[in-house]
């Protein structure tokens, strides 16, 4: 039996003009009352959007700042990579990447000169001639584009062993994931910068979409930057000023190239931050990341404030210092496993 509310209108009346249009008015109204916020709603993801189309670039052109133009070569060259390390390549898989990229690094060289990236770009080329050159027509390479030089050449493959792996990371992680926590209570001591470069190196390890590299670190360290980025982000009230270093981690948004990949800059910028993070934890720093969930004027406020580009889209804040001898920490119960993993064959006991 219906012993909703409306079961409790007779039957006339629901069935009645009136009724209908009672119905028609009060939808309109409610429609009318959420209009603001689904306004507000639309406003920010519009911020969101409008920068990412001016600093997307398709693949199919030619970028003109340097930034994008080298994550396009990445992009190529990276293709090489990834088809040489399969375990059964494809005969002449690479000669159309190869086009691509010989055209972009002759573009990028002439615009901005020697830099790292070509020395991949040779590099990943070079490993897929050396491994089947007759699947390669001479033409496809520019010529010139190899040269005779290779000291500084970085692309391509490597091949490892598993004793190699497991000598050097396996061993259990259980106490390093165990006792990482949001740290809010820090040391006087002030951080040494190395050791943020540290960090920072290690986390540029963090897996990123076709080696793009995106995550971008602005480190505060002096006490008037750190307190005017701290004072953008309200989840910090009562233990920022204890901090010895701040960090914006944010996402280049010119590394990516179509619709498909809109929201990548929050999954490579989550995977960097997270890299740190724990970098950050193996060199024995404490950290507490802070929220970033801001609306779109306060995102500019910072912006202006700290020197972020506007090409960047700001993942997280860090505050950062050196362990006290004893200090205090949340909790933070997990969830069972079996609420969170989903296994389709039987649960490990």
């Amino acid at each position: 039996m219906d012993t909703t509310w409306k079961a409790r209108i007779p039957g006339p009346i629901r069935s009645s003009a009136l009724w209908s249009f009672a119905g028609k008015a009060w939808r309109r109204f409610r429609r009318t009352v959420q209009m603001p916020r689904s306004l507000h709603l639309f406003r920010n993801f519009a911020y969101d959007a409008r920068r990412y189309a001016r600093y997307s670039v398709p693949v199919s052109e030619i970028p003109r700042d340097r930034e994008t133009l080298g994550s396009h070569l990445t992009f190529q060259y990276h293709k090489l990579e990834k088809g040489l390390s399969l375990p059964h390549p494809k005969p002449g898989f690479g000669a159309e990447a190869i086009r691509k990229v010989t055209v972009l690094a002759r573009e990028f060289g002439t615009r901005f000169g020697e830099q790292a990236v070509l020395d991949s770009a040779r590099g990943a080329v070079r490993s897929v001639v050396e491994a089947a050159p007759a699947d390669i027509e001479p033409y496809v390479i520019a010529p010139g584009f190899l040269g005779d030089d290779r000291s500084n050449e970085t692309g391509g493959i490597l091949e490892v062993t598993r004793q190699e792996i497991h000598e050097s990371s396996r061993r259990d992680l259980s106490g390093f994931f165990a006792h990482r926590y949001s740290v809010r209570d820090f040391d006087d001591l002030p951080v040494d910068p190395e050791l943020l470069a540290r960090a920072l190196a290690m986390a540029q390890k963090a897996p990123s979409v076709c080696n793009r590299q995106s995550g971008r670190a602005h480190v505060f360290m002096t006490p008037k930057k750190m307190q005017a980025a701290l004072a953008h982000q309200n989840g910090n009230r009562g233990f920022g000023f204890r901090a010895r270093a701040v960090l914006v981690i944010t996402s280049d948004l010119r590394a990516f190239v179509n619709a498909g990949e809109r929201n990548q800059c929050w999954v490579d910028g989550g995977l960097f931050a997270m890299s740190v993070v724990y970098a950050l934890h193996s060199l024995g720093l404490g950290c507490c990341m802070l929220n970033w969930s801001m609306e779109a004027a306060a995102d500019k406020a910072m912006r202006r404030e700290m020197g972020i580009p506007d090409c960047e889209a700001v993942i997280t804040m860090m505050a950062v210092g050196h362990l006290k001898e004893r200090f205090k920490v949340a909790r933070s119960h997990r969830r069972p496993l079996h609420e969170i993993a989903h296994f389709d064959v039987a649960y490990p006991a």
